[in-house]
């Protein structure tokens, strides 16, 4: 993006005299540059101090604002990134460039840039201009929260740090939703419910520190109409620490979330340093799709004292989710099925088929009349148990994948005319397409399948290792 043309701000400035295009000349108010400067693209040069708020795109209710002075092409570039005062209430006065209030962009706008510069939500702020109500900080989405509206293009960040009033504070410090392209390089947030919360696709961040909240430290997140309509796909995200402020701040590390079928997907998360999270990794499912967070990896997660992370909270299914390379606890398709009526007619010598007709678990859904047809690539364990009443004096248990026979498991050598029971633990691999893999009982006497429940006649599975 090309920025034709240039305007300044100074604390010393005066909205009456300010000129575009002349340094000598700088405004007072970012609300008058911007006007001045319209509709053009635009350089700001923002001095040092503090400035007020702008006149940004957002009504209360989630609504558009049509006084708002915001556009697309314009770069907010401040002195420095100010520095927090010791209770973090506010900024420290002449520290840096500080823009008061929150600074909301609808994601109509395109090419906008925010760097060297703090935006100042912080509880100071809040109780001076606002009533104490608490406000967002710096925010990229879309307004009135439109499914399928058009996605903004072309968003930067860096050296920007931004606070919020409090950890409890219903609000995101950093958000940026429903944009297409975008990067955040060294950002800072402070409180507020979110720290850097992506609804996004194709971008990037490097460097973020992220304290003080009550909700998350970082969240990518999909969207799938109400509050969350931005996809969010194809993310690089490296470099991030995050913990309390507080010994009463809380937050979640890491959050994979998916809101409905738009699936999140291939998101890069590497060099993760947390300490004081409840949970260092979580995945979410809000929506109703059955699997929606694929092909995503977090690398290097590690607690302030080094000790690698290793598993995640799943409150859902997931698809090919990896923590330093390896499948997280939880992840990939299981099952369990057992048998809950009898199974009558079994000939002796034959090869037949066991019906396992009641289902007590099955993440990914894979599994339907007796089949397991896993949906992701790996090696799987596979365990069985038929109970044949009565039989002859012994009975096989044998695992067929792709309709042939694959592996044979143990059986219990019984008295002929009793009770026999086999049995099958074995693992093998399966394509994650059209592999499947059933159970067929061989007895050698005639006999009943025993349905009497989960404890005599199962078949369960689960993913032990993906591709």
């Amino acid at each position: 993006m090309i920025f034709p043309q240039e305007v300044w701000v100074e604390t010393n400035g005066n909205d009456a005299t300010g000129a575009v295009g002349n340094p000598a000349l700088p405004f007072a108010t970012l609300n008058a540059a911007l006007t001045a400067s319209a509709p053009s693209p635009t350089v700001l040069h923002i001095g040092m101090g503090t400035f007020a708020p702008v006149t940004d795109d957002r009504n209360p209710g989630n609504t558009l604002n049509p006084a708002s002075v915001l556009r697309s092409g314009l770069w907010f570039k401040g002195a420095k990134r100010a520095s927090p005062n010791a209770g973090l209430t506010g900024y420290t006065a002449g520290s840096g460039t500080v823009i008061q209030g929150r600074l909301n962009f609808n994601s109509t706008r395109d090419d906008i840039v925010v760097s060297d510069l703090s935006i100042d939500s912080g509880s100071d702020v809040c109780t001076a201009l606002y009533g104490g109500v608490a406000q967002e900080g710096l925010i990229f989405n879309n307004i009135t929260q439109t499914p399928g509206a058009a996605q903004g293009k072309r968003v930067y960040v860096y050296a920007v740090s931004v606070l919020c009033k409090s950890a409890a504070s219903a609000v995101h410090a950093t958000l940026i939703e429903n944009y297409n392209g975008f990067g955040v390089d060294d950002l800072e947030v402070t409180y507020g419910t979110h720290g850097l919360a992506v609804k996004s696709q194709h971008g990037t961040v490097n460097g973020v520190i992220s304290r003080g909240h009550s909700g998350d430290v970082l969240i990518c997140k999909d969207g799938g109409g109400g509050l969350d309509v931005g996809p969010c796909h194809d993310v690089v995200i490296t470099n991030v620490v995050g913990g309390p402020v507080l010994a009463g701040d809380t937050p979640t590390g890491v959050i994979l979330e998916s809101g409905s079928a738009n699936t999140l997907q291939r998101v890069v998360i590497s060099g993760v340093t947390l300490e004081g999270v409840t949970t260092d990794l979580k995945t979410d499912l809000t929506g109703a799709a059955a699997v929606c967070v694929a092909n995503c990896r977090v690398d290097n997660l590690v607690t302030q004292n080094g000790t690698p992370v290793t598993s995640l909270q799943a409150t859902t299914d997931l698809q090919t989710v990896r923590l330093n390379g390896v499948p997280l606890a939880g992840d990939g398709p299981a099952f369990s099925a057992y048998a809950s009526v009898n199974q009558a007619g079994i000939v002796a010598g034959s090869f037949t088929k066991v019906n396992f007709g009641t289902t007590e678990y099955n993440a990914y859904n894979c599994y339907a009349g007796g089949r397991f047809t896993p949906t992701v690539p790996g090696v799987y364990q596979i365990n069985a148990s038929v109970y044949c009443n009565p039989s002859g004096a012994y009975a096989r248990a044998i695992l067929y994948k792709n309709g042939v026979a694959n592996r044979t498991g143990d059986f219990f050598a019984g008295v002929v005319g009793n009770s026999c029971i086999a049995t099958l633990s074995t693992q093998v691999y399966l394509n994650g397409s059209t592999d499947y893999v059933e159970v067929f009982v061989n007895p050698n006497g005639a006999c009943t399948v025993d349905g009497s429940g989960v404890s005599l006649t199962c078949f369960n599975g689960a993913l032990v290792r993906s591709n």
